[in-house]
């Protein structure tokens, strides 16, 4: 029944009325009962009520009420607005951490990259340098070699050239020993007959290899015991050494100090005169080598060999050449270390030189 009451704004203090008339109840009591009516009537207590400061109380609590809602409403919308701005902030803080990382990973990857970049640059470059410099050297390389062959290629052209020269030369002078055989003696003649046997087989030797010995014709006549010996040309001539001097009467071995373009000079051993056109051969005493008498080095004369840088020069096949065309014993040549000696003489002679 609570339910049908109805209140007002325009209503006084303590007036109530209803929603449905039709839904209030009334009771009629046919008599009184004073019995009850006795009972309240003593505890009946009449007030004066002040309607306006009932209302006043009321809406002042209801505006208290409506204070302490709205305070309490904004408080919680402060404390939301704050939780918002802390939520903003944070989100904020997260994004700019976020991107600073990603500009710091950015700047890192880019720095590494140019790092890389550089890196694969330098290596790339130092490849190029060094491929270039390969090349130059490799080209330099077959550039000298290419010289060196076409300078050996020319030198053993020379050389070939040279041995050709020299065997035809020796071919004319063994048609002129031949023609003063009839004039000697019997002894000697059998000598230079064999000597003649020995230098028909200079054919047989590798000249090119063993290189000759310097040789030339005196261009002057060249008097007994004479300290200078003009010669056509002495390019070929070492500034100190020995030679061989032979004309139409016989040689002999002599040695020089010095030399100018077209002499032989500080000469000693011109025990006699020689007429202009007399060889001058380049030659070591040969008889220091052991195994090596007068007759052996006379032979080795005859074949074209007069130094030691000619018999160090030697190979094995060319030892065994000339073991055979000096008619000597077999394998002596090889056996007695000829080669083997011929160099310690070359070297001594190059030591005394620099000294």
């Amino acid at each position: 029944m609570w339910e049908n009451l109805n209140k007002t704004a325009d209503m006084e203090v303590g007036q109530i009325g209803f929603h449905s008339n039709k839904a209030v109840k009334k009771i009629r009591l046919a008599t009184k009962d004073n019995v009850i009516i006795n009972r309240l009537n003593k505890t009946k207590e009449e007030k004066e009520v002040d309607f306006r400061a009932a209302r006043e109380a009321r809406d002042r609590r209801e505006r208290d009420d409506k204070k302490r809602q709205f305070k309490k409403d904004e408080e919680a919308k402060k404390a939301k607005a704050e939780a918002d701005k802390k939520d903003k902030e944070e989100a904020d803080a997260k994004k700019k951490a976020d991107a600073e990382a990603k500009k710091k990973a950015d700047e890192e990857a880019k720095k590494a990259k140019a790092a890389a970049d550089k890196k694969a640059k330098e290596e790339a470059d130092a490849k190029k340098k060094a491929d270039a410099e390969a090349k130059k050297k490799a080209d330099e390389e077959a550039k000298k070699a290419k010289a060196e062959a076409d300078k050996k290629a020319k030198e053993q052209a020379a050389a070939e050239k040279a041995a050709k020269e020299r065997l035809a030369q020796m071919e004319k002078e063994m048609e002129e020993r031949r023609a003063k055989l009839a004039e000697m003696d019997e002894e000697a003649r059998k000598k230079e007959e064999e000597l003649l046997r020995i230098s028909e087989k200079a054919k047989s030797i590798d000249f090119t290899t063993l290189g000759l010995a310097a040789r030339s014709v005196a261009s002057k006549p060249v008097e007994k015991g004479a300290k200078e010996v003009k010669l056509g040309d002495t390019s070929a001539f070492k500034e100190t050494g020995s030679a061989w001097v032979q004309d139409g009467k016989g040689g002999m071995s002599i040695s020089w100090t010095g030399k100018t373009a077209t002499a032989l000079t500080g000469v000693t051993g011109l025990k006699r005169g020689f007429a202009a056109a007399a060889t001058v051969t380049a030659s070591d005493d040969l008889q220091r080598i052991k195994g090596v008498g007068p007759f052996i080095e006379d032979k080795l004369n005859a074949l074209g060999i007069y130094t030691f840088e000619q018999v160090s020069k030697m190979t094995a096949q060319i030892e065994e050449e000339v073991n055979i065309a000096i008619e000597f014993f077999p394998g002596r040549v090889k056996r007695d270390e000829w080669v083997k000696q011929a160099k310690q003489f070359v070297k001594k002679k190059w030591m005394m030189l620099i000294m």
